[in-house]
């Protein structure tokens, strides 16, 4: 049985799906991501690498709602933390097509690295302020999408070439 927060969220991201789906489906395809809404605080959609993800979620107690790139730990170590840091060397050039500020943060444990946009929000707000942050994930995921898909590619292309 799911908790009314629970039921919130899981509602939340299927309309996030329902909407991502008709505007751009390589999110929700057959690779590209989940089906339904997810009764957790967030939703995960593959960037079709192996350990990539774009995310939407609400953190923070529920003060604060995110939409970000992670490097998981499924990526090797030396990979993954070579990846993250020719990346955060572009920073300057990836918040300029971006538009704005990025948060760059790798986990104290070193398992995963993510680029965050937030801002704050939660899941108890009205309809209408919920429709106005999902409108602001499916944007920022999108966004980062188009921003870091070829980056990535490239960016590993780089790195096992000069391994």
């Amino acid at each position: 049985m799911l908790s009314e927060r629970q039921k919130k969220y899981k509602h939340y991201f299927q309309a996030l799906i329902d909407e991502l789906r008709l505007i751009d489906p390589t999110f929700t395809g057959p690779r590209g991501g989940p089906h339904e809404g997810s009764p957790r605080n967030y939703i995960a959609f593959h960037s079709g690498i192996r350990g990539i993800h774009y995310l939407a979620k609400f953190e923070g107690g529920d003060k604060k709602v995110l939409t970000y790139v992670r490097i998981r730990d499924s990526v090797q170590v030396d990979e993954r933390l070579d990846l993250y840091y020719a990346l955060e060397a572009r920073r300057g050039e990836i918040e300029s097509d971006f538009g704005s500020q990025l948060e760059w943060r790798m986990d104290r444990r070193g398992r995963s690295s993510v680029i965050t946009i937030s801002r704050d929000g939660n899941i108890w707000l009205s309809y209408a302020e919920l429709e106005h942050i999902r409108e602001w994930h499916i944007c920022n995921l999108r966004e980062l999408k188009r921003v870091f898909g070829q980056r990535i590619n490239d960016e590993i292309r780089r790195l096992q070439t000069e391994r």
